[in-house]
């Protein structure tokens, strides 16, 4: 022995393929009030039923119960669990789904102790911890990381397979795609790949400052949180994504960041009109100017509704009306208004259009504007 020293077993979660399989196995997280309430009143609601059966009050059998033996079962087995505030129990995936019988029951060690607080011996009403039970998959972990390697390497090669399916459409920034594979003899699962993927690990906590960081970020960035998003957008944070390298066998993470022209990749095909509408507007000063001159025509015609104004100055055969039509009054008041100030009209008009006048749907310019 060593003075001073003292050993202790504990256990600790881990996952040791890291992300693979991650959205079978799920993971686990502290438990939150709504969960910790519904185990609280679940328990509550059993206990009232057997404690009016054994006054021999008549009352109803809860709801999924077949006999009150099954009530008192569930309620033992609730108690024996012990759910606290401060347990960690399963969020997603099998760590969920099989949680209660996963978890095992707690322990109880009852002893007896001398004035000096030392303990003399162990007594009998002591209970020994039973531990969870197992959970066998038929997934084969080979099978499941070579699947998810597949989906990753498929994301840089998808386009070139199929061009034609992806003209006029934006790519976005993953694509994301999942795999089954099942042994047609038994039936079985082999894999139930999918991607993107996440790493469990990250949801264990960690006391270690540096790693407890590490691991709130990359929470953060797998639940796509607020705080996340926004450091996306503020420029502190680059776009991820996971990639197969078939040269080294090996995943490695492919990093961008979100610059202007990338998030309009992601969300306007390249040779769309709107694209190149926006394209054309260039720069912030020219985006004001057309907003405020689109302002001052709202103001001119003496109306509120943009999609109107839209309708009377884009009417020609050229473009596309909106499919929410403009009444034939609406439209008459609002010519007679623009008449009233004609040069002017005349002017915001022409560099509206420096921008607008290729764009056929009006509905379309509305997304411009």
């Amino acid at each position: 022995d060593w003075i001073g020293l003292e050993a202790q077993k504990s256990t600790k979660r881990i996952y040791p393929l890291g992300k693979v399989g991650c959205d079978i196995l799920g993971y686990v997280g502290s438990i939150n009030q709504k969960e910790y309430v519904a185990i609280a009143e679940e328990i509550k609601k059993l206990q009232d039923y057997i404690l009016k059966r054994d006054q021999g009050e008549p009352t109803i059998l809860p709801e999924g119960f077949d006999n009150p033996l099954e009530v008192r079962a569930r309620l033992k087995e609730l108690q024996e669990k012990s759910y606290t505030i401060n347990d960690h129990i399963g969020k997603t995936g099998i760590e969920c789904v099989y949680e209660e019988k996963l978890r095992g029951l707690h322990g109880k060690k009852v002893t007896e102790v001398d004035r000096r607080g030392n303990c003399i011996k162990e007594l009998a009403s002591s209970k020994k911890p039973i531990s969870g039970k197992k959970v066998i998959l038929s997934i084969s972990s080979e099978l499941q990381e070579y699947a998810e390697a597949l989906l990753s390497h498929n994301e840089t090669v998808r386009h070139k397979r199929d061009p034609k399916r992806m003209i006029g459409v934006a790519r976005p920034w993953i694509l994301g795609g999942a795999i089954v594979a099942m042994d047609p003899k038994t039936g079985e699962i082999l894999s139930l790949a999918s991607y993107p993927r996440i790493d469990p690990n990250d949801f264990i906590p960690s006391q270690q400052p540096k790693n407890k960081k590490n691991k709130q970020h990359a929470i953060a960035q797998w639940l796509e949180t607020e705080s996340f998003v926004a450091d996306i957008w503020d420029g502190k944070k680059v776009l991820e994504r996971e990639r197969f390298s078939l040269v080294n066998n090996s995943f490695y993470l492919e990093r961008e960041k979100l610059t202007w022209e990338r998030y309009l990749d992601t969300i306007l095909p390249p040779e769309s009109s709107v694209r190149r509408a926006v394209d054309t507007i260039g720069s912030v000063g020219k985006a004001f100017d057309m907003i405020s001159s689109f302002k001052r025509l709202m103001c001119l015609s003496g109306q509120d509704d943009p999609r109107s104004l839209i309708q009377v100055l884009y009417s020609d055969p050229h473009h596309a009306a909106i499919k929410k039509g403009t009444p034939q009054e609406t439209r008459e008041e609002i010519l007679i208004q623009l008449s009233k100030n004609e040069l002017e009209v005349s002017k915001l008009k022409i560099f509206l259009d420096s921008v607008l006048h290729n764009v056929k749907f009006n509905d379309d310019k509305m997304l411009v504007l």
